[in-house]
């Protein structure tokens, strides 16, 4: 019983541990995405700016 319980704390830490990195992980992931569509969209309103 004791080296059960044991086990289930090590995987709880674990899957924090995990879940963390995963959050950061996405987080780093949305952070790019969104700098990438605002390069694109500063790019776009330019190109429009010199067609006018």
């Amino acid at each position: 019983m004791c080296i059960y319980h044991g086990i289930l704390c090590v995987a709880r830490i674990c899957g924090i541990l995990v879940l963390g990195r995963l959050i950061t992980h996405i987080e780093n992931i949305l952070v790019s995405v969104r700098r990438i569509s605002e390069v694109k969209f500063k790019q776009n309103r330019s190109v429009i700016g010199n067609l006018k």
